[in-house]
């Protein structure tokens, strides 16, 4: 064999490695991506509702204040005619 030929199948060999290589990588990669696809795809479904009852109870809480503000009124006038 000559110098020729032995350095043409280290490069195949080196090729050969390297697409290996590049293969594992980009199965790795395909698999991040669907697991993080699926994370995000469940985090949506959780975040809906939670934001739903976020709602809700800013709407309760604003409820609430307002009730207070009235009362805060009402005292108000009373203690300046006081």
């Amino acid at each position: 064999m000559s110098g020729g030929e032995v350095a043409g199948i280290l490069v195949a060999v080196f090729w050969a490695i390297l697409v290996s290589f590049l293969a594992v990588v980009l199965v790795r990669l395909a698999q991040t991506l669907r697991a993080t696809t699926k994370l995000v795809a469940d985090v949506t479904e959780q975040a809906v509702p939670l934001l739903a009852d976020a709602s809700a109870t800013v709407r309760s809480a604003q409820t609430q204040l307002d009730k207070v503000d009235a009362i805060a009124s009402d005292v108000q006038e009373v203690t300046s005619n006081a």
